[in-house]
């Protein structure tokens, strides 16, 4: 279970209608966070629209949603 503490007054009455609109959907739907459409950083669709992904997909992630400024370490080879 993840929880927040109260939002700070430097939000936007704006900003946190967002919030908690989005907050109500990961309670209704603990997915709804990774349903399509989804990018990358690098522009290319990870995810169609309305599109899920399953528990081993999700276990499998290896890139950066779009608007993440960053570059994720060269993958480990397995171990096996």
């Amino acid at each position: 279970i993840v929880s927040l503490t109260e939002l700070n007054n430097s939000f936007t009455k704006a900003e946190i209608k967002i919030f908690e609109e989005a907050k109500e959907r990961v309670k209704n739907d603990p997915y709804s966070i990774f349903k399509g459409p989804l990018n990358d950083n690098k522009g290319e669709e990870q995810l169609s629209e309305n599109e899920s992904m399953s528990d081993e997909e999700l276990k499998e992630i290896y890139w950066l949603l779009e608007g993440i400024d960053a570059k994720l370490p060269p993958q480990l080879k397995s171990l096996n």
